[in-house]
């Protein structure tokens, strides 16, 4: 069994643990209800040259939020300064032909990375499951939509949530009323064997967390890493935001060319680790995610520090052949 394959049943029997009831199998994976919006979890493809030539396998979950959406320059302002500047482990993907916005996020999975990489997904396809209930009622009444309502293709509509749909108000939630467990201890030990990283321009500690510039082409794309801030849903955690040095825009056109690159980044290919939204902010593209305490893995800074750089040099080298 190929890596991805072995990351989606783990997060269906061990992870999330879904009811047979309430699922179908699909070609890449499964699609499943926790609630009235379906959740899909699926390999959507693959990829050589991971690790000593390992198959890379891209792994999607998306989650249903509104249907009948027909964005202009406003309602994409909106999106961006209301939901998208506060993500957390998952970005609004827009579907242009179908009129759709879901959550998605998306990864690279191969063997070297399946044990440590799969919980992160767990929490996002739970994560997503809150979000998209949260936000469907209000962007169908402020973009003019309606909540992307489905149900099981032989059981219907479900009447009653599955209890994944309560698990961040009762195990996420209560663990972010506490300071950050991504101590200043643990980014400061980070910190000193990241400026040997593929990328790394130069590394620095601050009160709220540690920076590091990353090369993006010739200049530096900053990346921080912030154990101080809390996330206005999920309390405290570690929040990674991405600045990257793109030309200037206006703020519809900042904000579209955000939901674009989540359209890549979410939907298509992963340029970094695809946990987090695109946001226009202060004149500037960001690339934001939020880990609430609940997700603690020791050791995983140095990882998101590379998945930053990676992200630099992908989407640089996505810009330069558009050019």
């Amino acid at each position: 069994m190929d890596a991805g394959t072995r990351a989606v049943e783990a997060l269906y029997t061990r992870q999330l643990k879904i009811d047979d009831y309430w699922a179908e199998r699909t070609p890449g994976g499964y699609r499943w209800w926790a609630d009235k919006q379906a959740q899909s979890v699926e390999v959507i493809g693959h990829e050589e040259g991971g690790p000593d030539g390992a198959v890379g396998y891209l792994l999607s979950v998306r989650t249903d939020v509104v249907r009948g959406v027909h964005l202009d320059d406003e309602m994409r302002a909106k999106l961006n300064s209301e939901v998208m500047s506060f993500a957390s482990m998952a970005g609004m993907v827009y579907d242009e032909e179908a009129h759709t916005l879901s959550l998605g996020s998306l990864v690279r999975i191969w063997d070297e990375n399946l044990a440590w990489l799969t919980p992160l997904l767990g929490m996002a396809a739970v994560l997503q499951v809150h979000e998209a209930r949260m936000w469907a009622p209000r962007l169908a009444a402020s973009l003019g939509a309606e909540t992307l309502i489905s149900g099981h293709p032989d059981h219907g509509v479900r009447a009653q949530p599955d209890e994944m749909a309560g698990a961040v108000e009762k195990l996420v939630m209560p663990t972010g009323r506490e300071n950050s467990v991504w101590s200043d201890a643990e980014l400061q030990a980070a910190a000193k064997g990241l400026e040997e990283e593929p990328g790394v321009l130069s590394t620095s500690l601050a009160p709220d967390g540690l920076t590091i510039d990353v090369a993006f082409g010739d200049v530096p794309s900053r990346c921080q890493v912030l154990n101080g801030v809390k996330h206005p849903i999920y309390g405290s955690g570690l929040l990674v935001l991405q600045a990257l040095p793109l030309a200037p825009q206006t703020e519809p056109e900042g904000a579209g060319l955000a939901l674009a690159f989540n359209g890549i980044e979410l939907a298509r290919e992963p340029l970094g680790y695809g946990f987090g939204s695109y946001a226009w902010r202060d004149q500037r593209m960001y690339f934001i995610q939020f880990l609430p305490n609940a997700l603690y893995r020791m050791g995983l800074v140095p990882s998101l520090v590379a998945s930053c750089a990676q992200r630099a040099r992908s989407l640089h080298s996505i810009l330069s052949q558009a050019d």
